[in-house]
Parts: structure tokens; C-alpha cells; sequence
């Protein structure tokens, strides 16, 4: 989760200041309803598969595909890719190649031995897909807003939110 921190000062002709602090969240929306296979992939030695190693140094030794999907998806990646049973990797986009045989990457994930998690230097790749519109839902939309005044020597500040709106989707 990222944060943005603002900091807003104003100062009136009497030499008053009022230092106004907010801090906004970037949230990623609602996950993706479901995650495309699209391969197995050999890791090339200059241009990795995926651009980032979420698991910890050995491995995760719960790993399983819908773990490392939501680890990505938290982190605003588009790709979730799994490797040698316990590695998660998640990027932007896909480097190197599509494995010549997809059975290649059938080495099982150590948290669910149902399911394989790539192999020795192949990655098992993924990509979220777009949520499908629902119908007969509501949205909500609030706002907040500050406001600061000056008034001679004093300073007064006030604080509306604003107003809910619950939008049906046709």
C-alpha cells in the first residue's frame, strides 16, 4: 500500500500560520474475478521473466498459485508468476520465452500438492483479468474536503465530508 503525504501551509498578513496535514491512500479496486494461465516460461539470464521475488530468502514454504496471484494484485502487478515449488514473482510485463514443452514446469507447489508451481528455471506465468460488470449492484462515492480561513489573528479551520451517493449500475 502506498502513501502520499501533503503538507499545506498558509500564512495571513498578521504573521499566523496554519500547517494543514493530509495523507492519502492509493488502494488498489476490487481483485480481478479470475487469473489467465498463460504458460510456462524459461528464464532468460539478462531479462528476467518477472520483475520482482516477493518470496522470502528459501522460499515460501506455503506456496500456492492463488497466494502468490493476491500478493501481486496487492502490490498493482499485472503478472503473478511461480517458481521451483516455493517462489513467487510478480512484474509488469513478461521476459524471456514460452518453454518449448509446458510440462516442463511441474514441480509442486509447497503449499498445495494439487497444483505446480514452475520448475528449475521456468516460471509458471499468470495474468489478472478485468473484473466482468455485475448488474442490480450500488456504488458509493464520498468526498471530503478542508478549508482554511484566515480571519484577522485568528484561524479557524472546518471539515466536510461529502455527500453519499448510491449509484444503481444498469
Amino acid at each position: 500500500m502506498e502513501k502520499i503525504n501533503n503538507t499545506i501551509t498558509t500564512t495571513s498578513s498578521s504573521s499566523s500560520t496554519a500547517t494543514v496535514s493530509t495523507t492519502s491512500v492509493i488502494t488498489p479496486g476490487p481483485s480481478p474475478t479470475s487469473w489467465t494461465d498463460i504458460g510456462c516460461y524459461v528464464e532468460d539470464p539478462v531479462l528476467p521473466i518477472l520483475e520482482e521475488n516477493l518470496s522470502p530468502e528459501g522460499g515460501d514454504t506455503a506456496l500456492s498459485i492463488p497466494k502468490c496471484e493476491n500478493a501481486c494484485y496487492l502490490k498493482a502487478y499485472v503478472f503473478a508468476g511461480v517458481q521451483e515449488g516455493n517462489q513467487c514473482w510478480c512484474g509488469s510485463y513478461v521476459g524471456g520465452e514460452w518453454a518449448s514443452n509446458q510440462t516442463y514446469c511441474n514441480t509442486t507447489c509447497t503449499g498445495d500438492s494439487k497444483t505446480f508451481c514452475g520448475g528449475k528455471g521456468l516460471v509458471n506465468v499468470f495474468k489478472a483479468e478485468e473484473n466482468e460488470e455485475s448488474t442490480g449492484t450500488t456504488a458509493t462515492t464520498t468526498g471530503t474536503s478542508i478549508t482554511t480561513t484566515a480571519t484577522g489573528s485568528a484561524i479557524s479551520e472546518t471539515q466536510s465530508s461529502g455527500a453519499i451517493r448510491n449509484l444503481a449500475l444498469l
